[in-house]
């Protein structure tokens, strides 16, 4: 199936309200404009990527008590979709950390000015809710996303997750890095953070400063979301020797 065609069958396109945040008991409203799919058969790829006027509505229910909508610009998530995504080198993962982007940044700035609490733990909690562990996304393990189509798709594997909790942090001012975990015995290669902040529990000293581990995958089913907080380390990991990437 084309990219093209996923994108016909899987969202909807119209609106320019970019983020809608309501209680649980008051319905979600879309933005104007946006209850009739605009007709997109005779739409290119080219049209959609120089088009401003098109957005991909990400819902998440019952977040911190709250329902959420975000709507991410097509032609942003597009030019991201066509960009090199296999045999990335490990330490060259940080560059997709795109933590500058203005869409990130509304994301992240919008969590932190709703929900009381750690930053950074909240960018964790968000991405736990948002996007569930794709196994068949296993059978093309070198294939590494950026923050804003992992937010699109809502699935993903662990460096997608790791690499989506890292830009909504670092755009945030939280000092972050990538933790790669090698492969060994019968574990499979693994990846997740270090965040480097007021914490306790198991941690890497990199340049005088503390990464404390964080698990950013884990949720296989949304209404299951995994529950890892920033310090706790799966025990199959603990005597394995990592690889500390810091995001510039």
């Amino acid at each position: 199936m084309c990219l093209l065609t996923k994108i016909k069958n899987y969202f909807g396109f119209g609106g320019k309200s970019k983020i809608e945040e309501k209680s649980t008991d008051i319905p979600v409203k879309t933005p104007d404009n946006s209850t009739k799919p605009v007709d997109v058969s005779n739409v290119t790829l080219d049209s959609l990527i120089s088009s401003e006027s098109s957005y991909l509505a990400v819902p998440l229910s019952d977040f911190y008590g709250l329902k959420w909508k975000f709507f991410i610009p097509t032609n942003d998530y597009l030019k991201f979709k066509v960009q090199k995504h296999k045999n990335i080198p490990i330490k060259d993962f940080v560059y997709f950390v795109t933590y500058n982007h203005p869409e990130i940044k509304k994301i992240a700035d919008h969590l932190v000015k709703n929900i009381k609490g750690d930053p950074a733990q909240i960018f964790l909690d968000f991405v736990h809710s948002l996007v569930i562990y794709d196994v068949t996304i296993e059978k093309e393990s070198d294939y590494v996303r950026y923050p804003l189509e992992t937010l699109v798709e809502r699935n993903g594997d662990c460096e997608d997750f790791s690499i989506l909790a890292a830009a909504l942090m670092k755009s945030a001012g939280v000092d972050v890095a990538l933790i790669y975990i090698p492969k060994e015995n019968n574990e499979n290669a693994h990846m997740a953070l270090g965040i480097c902040g007021n914490y306790s529990g198991t941690y890497y000293e990199f340049n005088e400063k503390k990464y404390y581990f964080a698990e950013a995958a884990g949720t296989e089913w949304l209404n299951g979301p995994s529950k890892w907080r920033i310090g706790e380390m799966p025990e199959k990991y603990k005597k394995i020797k990592v690889n500390l990437y810091v995001v510039p």
